[in-house]
């Protein structure tokens, strides 16, 4: 009759306890790996919102600067467009970069009259288009096309 001493002094592991063993760190692993991607796509999804945000200051600033020109667009048109290239000298960079390597330099800022007071209260209407190369990596919901 096998004792209990006796079992306590085996050598090794069992097949079964190195499965479970196994599972076990394979839970691990994936509930780990679940959580690192959320995080990653969190900080991604906030380099999008800073840089949305930095083109918004520097049409708010471009503004500022060219209120006439601006002002003689808005009675002929409902909207003035800036693009990147107009806004550069506001950011104080040279691109706009995306977090997953690419730039933003395709991005612009559409200024318009508020309607509804029909005063030059300014509307910024932000299209952030990041691209790496011909690949599109991110376009904005406020984009027109």
């Amino acid at each position: 009759m096998l004792r209990v001493d006796d079992k306590m002094n085996k050598d090794g592991f069992t097949l079964v306890e190195l499965l479970a063993v196994f599972v076990i760190l394979a839970i691990i692993l994936g509930l780990s790996v679940v959580g690192v991607n959320s995080v990653i796509k969190n900080s991604k999804d906030g380099v999008y919102k800073s840089n949305i945000n930095t083109l918004k200051s520097a049409a708010q600033n471009y503004v500022i600067d060219n209120i006439d020109l601006i002002n003689s667009a808005l009675i002929r048109d409902d909207n003035y467009s800036i693009d990147f290239e107009n806004l550069k000298s506001y950011i104080n960079l040279s691109s706009l970069n995306a977090p997953n390597g690419g730039t933003c330099d395709s991005s612009y800022v559409i200024v318009s009259k508020d309607i509804v007071t029909n005063k030059y209260n300014y509307k910024y209407q932000v299209c952030l288009i990041c691209k790496d190369g011909d690949n599109l990596l991110y376009k904005s919901s406020e984009c027109l096309e």
